[in-house]
C-alpha cells in the first residue's frame, strides 16, 4: 500500500508511484509521455533504475544517454555559442534530450507552434525567458513552455547548464 506522501499517476491501470525525497525504482510504464513527465520531475539523483519502458506501439526501450552520441548545435535557434545535446526522437518527432549550455551560451527565443517543451534543470544555474518573464533557474527547477508560448534559456552563470528537455508533439 503507498503511503499518501507518494504521489500518483494512473495511467492504463498500471499505476507509479515516486517521491521527490527518497530514491526510485520505476518498473514498468505503459507510455514514454508518463517517462517524460516524470524525468521532468523527479531528481535525477532520486531514480536508481527505469527497468522497461513500453512506448507507442508496444515496443520496450531504454534510452541510455551514455550511447547517443553529443551533437554540436552552434547558435541553436539563434541563441549564443553551442548547445552540446544527446537526443532521442521517436516516429512522431517528440523529443528528449539531454542538453549542456557553457558559460554564456544560451538558446534563442522561440515560439512553440505545434508542441510543448518540459525542461529539468540537472545542474548548474541560469535563466529563463518565458514570454515575457524572465525568470532564474537552477539544478531541481522544472521549466514548462505550452503551445502557442515563446520561451529561452540562457546560462548566464561561470558553469555549465545542464538539463533534460522533453518535446512533446501535439
Amino acid at each position: 500500500m503507498l503511503c499518501k506522501k507518494y504521489p500518483t499517476f494512473l495511467t492504463n491501470t498500471k499505476l507509479i508511484a515516486y517521491t521527490m525525497s527518497e530514491s526510485v525504482r520505476i518498473n514498468t510504464f505503459t507510455t514514454w509521455r508518463v517517462v517524460a513527465l516524470l524525468l521532468a520531475v523527479a531528481p535525477a539523483d532520486k531514480i536508481i533504475s527505469i527497468n522497461s519502458v513500453h512506448t507507442l506501439g508496444g515496443q520496450i526501450m531504454i534510452i541510455d544517454f551514455s550511447q547517443i552520441e553529443e551533437a554540436v548545435l552552434k547558435n541553436f535557434r539563434g541563441g549564443e555559442k553551442d548547445t552540446n545535446s544527446k537526443a532521442f526522437t521517436d516516429d512522431l518527432n517528440n523529443r528528449i534530450m539531454y542538453n549542456r549550455l557553457e558559460s554564456g551560451a544560451s538558446i534563442g527565443f522561440h515560439k512553440h507552434e505545434n508542441d510543448s517543451e518540459i525542461v529539468y534543470i540537472v545542474k548548474g544555474c541560469g535563466k529563463a525567458i518565458y514570454d515575457d518573464e524572465h525568470k532564474d533557474i537552477q539544478a531541481g527547477v522544472c521549466h514548462y513552455c505550452p503551445k502557442g508560448h515563446s520561451h529561452s534559456l540562457i546560462n548566464n552563470s561561470n558553469q555549465d547548464l545542464e538539463f533534460f528537455a522533453v518535446i512533446v508533439q501535439q
